[in-house]
């Protein structure tokens, strides 16, 4: 016996070398890659165009350096495959009042991921190229087959190019759901919920067949909101009248290019070549490279100080924290604002002398009401401390506006979806399933209650009455947080919760947002209320993984997502599936009570 147990042992550890040698001779592969692909520095030419070549994804938060985007780097040094929004903005904006930049050139597809590329990001980007388009300097689009996220962004230049045997998607938003309740039926999964708020929908996708009335009415009003917000930006850029856009939208949705042409959604038809040539008109020739002078933004953004921003060693700093995820009990993973880790890094913030304001990014549509808690304590103590300013990215619903209410001032998008100001309750069990199979349940108990908590049978009418008091105890919880941290009355509060989901204007409406505006504004904002003068620095957190941490969690974990531009179709298959398993792992409140949406929203 215990000769089979050194066997064994020697096997393990055996195991073990072998893998750490596959590990290290990984590593030392990627180096040796790193050193013979040596990165070519990259000067600004004069009389250059500022190419910015959207294949890529926009993220909120800077990108941890990952083994496919250091891979990538290596073999294509040309291109990004993501540039965070910040990066975007403020390197627009700095090329904006940079002589040697002459003119933007914009083209490709957008490559959404997770909370990236949102339309809320999207007008930012638009903003900045704005600006950019007030000196004089003209922008530039091209485009070849483009879903409406491409023509959004690219509609704002000042000649739009459309590829002769291309389409441009102008369809519309709509909004889907699974719903599961026949299937659970079917297979003998049992389903009880709890939930306080007419509007909080989130249990019906467990239980039901179809959206209730309810649901289609705010889920209407939502889309239409955003919808009508997104095409005012297309006709005020494209000075066309918006009859032309909503024929586009109603009557074709996938427009050719002399379709699009003769509803002046484009300027001109035109091949790679024709606009090669417009290009080297306005900035000449390289007779190097053969082409135009020009500088990608990627490479530009990495040249130019723009004016100190994200430097960690300031004493005059405004912390940026991203808030992106499923809110979670715990750590978290990836993509998850875990409710201990988070408030840790809060925690740290409110005692760095160096950091004197704070400015929370959130996208979430909730998640653990528990987590949220935690996350909302340490809001509101940083606030005592330091001014705490809040930026809705593309969705702070539910848990997100929950670890929001107590800040000073809160910022949204006019596409922001939030709200949903409610919590809702799950309780499975296995009972039937277990009976087709031929497995049952028996015990003892020292109380009735005892086992409350089992997934064997059907909560009582008395088991259920306890959980419905709990949801009701946290819904007026937040009720009344929200209350006080907005300074609103708690009937008005009332009034607009329910689990009701609001687009971003009209949350101002009603009081829950103080201003319209993106992640720029509220770090404006928050350098003023810390009355930082001068000079002053902002810091993004959390900070992004190094390449060796990266390689850990992607040797551990598929979980990356892919670095070559794929089929956008089998893109969206494992995009909506890597979704659906971190919707199912997000469900971990100890209490079992959940402040979430019913879904993340993805409008397409």
């Amino acid at each position: 016996m215990l000769s089979f147990f050194r066997l064994v042992l020697a096997n393990l550890v055996a195991m073990w070398i072998v893998l750490f040698g596959v590990i290290l001779m990984g590593v030392a592969l990627v180096f040796v890659a790193l050193a013979m692909f040596e990165k070519k520095e990259v000067g600004v030419p004069s009389n250059a165009v500022l190419v910015f070549d959207i294949s890529m994804n926009i993220p909120d938060a800077p990108a941890s350096e990952g083994f496919n985007e250091l891979i990538m780097d290596v073999y294509d040094q040309e291109h990004e495959t993501s540039i965070h929004l910040l990066d975007v903005v403020n390197g627009i904006e700095y090329a904006a009042k940079d002589d040697r930049i002459k003119a933007l050139f914009i083209y490709g597809n957008l490559m959404p991921a997770g909370y990236g590329s949102s339309f809320a990001a999207l007008h930012e980007v638009r903003e900045a190229i704005e600006v950019f388009k007030a000196t004089g300097k003209p922008v530039l689009a091209y485009m070849e087959n483009a879903s409406f996220h491409d023509y959004y962004l690219m509609s704002v230049a000042d000649k739009v190019y459309q590829n002769p045997f291309g389409n441009v998607e102008v369809v519309g938003f709509s909004m889907e759901m699974p719903y599961f309740g026949v299937c659970f039926q079917r297979y003998g999964i049992g389903v009880q919920v709890t939930k306080a708020g007419k509007y909080k929908s989130a249990t019906e996708i467990f239980t039901e067949a179809k959206m209730s009335e309810a649901e289609r009415e705010q889920g209407t009003l939502l889309i239409d909101d955003m919808w009508r917000d997104v095409a005012q930006d297309v006709v005020t850029s494209r000075k066309i009248p918006s009859d032309n856009f909503k024929q586009a939208s109603s009557r074709f949705g996938i427009l050719n290019t002399s379709t699009a042409l003769k509803l002046k959604l484009i300027d001109e038809m035109g091949y790679w070549d024709n606009i090669l040539h417009d290009l080297e008109e306005i900035a000449g020739r390289n007779e190097k490279t053969n082409t135009f002078n020009q500088v990608s933004l990627g490479k530009y953004v990495e040249k130019i100080d723009t004016d100190g921003w994200s430097s960690y060693f300031s004493k005059n700093q405004v912390a940026v924290v991203y808030a992106e995820g499923e809110i979670v009990d715990g750590g978290g993973l990836r993509n998850q604002i875990g409710g201990d880790s988070f408030s840790k890094l809060l925690r740290e913030l409110r005692q760095d002398a160096d950091v004197k304001a704070v400015v929370l990014r959130v996208n979430s549509p909730g998640g653990s009401a528990y987590a949220s808690e935690i996350i909302q304590r340490e809001v509101q103590l940083l606030k005592n401390v330091k001014p705490v300013v809040v930026s809705f990215g593309s969705v702070a619903a539910s848990g997100g506006y929950w670890i929001s209410a107590y800040s000073d001032k809160i910022f949204a998008d006019p596409t922001t979806v939030t709200g949903s100001i409610g919590v809702f309750g799950l309780l499975f069990n296995v009972e039937k399933i277990a009976k087709d199979y031929g497995i049952f349940f028996d015990g003892v108990k020292s109380s009735p209650l005892a086992d409350i908590g089992t997934l064997s049978r059907p909560k009582t009418p008395t088991e259920m009455a306890i959980f419905q008091h709990q949801t009701n105890f946290i819904y007026n919880a937040f009720l009344y947080k929200v209350a006080e941290g907005r300074d609103m009355p708690l009937t008005a509060v009332t009034a607009i919760a329910g689990g009701r989901v609001w687009s971003g204007i009209r949350a101002k409406e009603i009081g829950l947002v103080d201003e319209i505006g993106g992640l720029k504004d509220a770090i404006a904002e928050a350098a003023a209320l810390a009355k930082l003068e001068g000079h002053w620095d902002v810091a993004e957190f959390p900070d992004k993984h190094g390449f060796v941490e990266e390689l850990i969690k992607n040797f551990l974990d598929d979980y990356s997502e892919p670095a070559a531009k794929g089929s956008r179709f089998l893109s969206r298959v494992k995009r909506k599936f890597n979704e659906d398993v971190l919707f199912i792992n997000s469900f971990n409140d100890p209490q079992g009570v959940y402040a979430r949406m019913p879904f993340t929203p993805a409008f397409n």
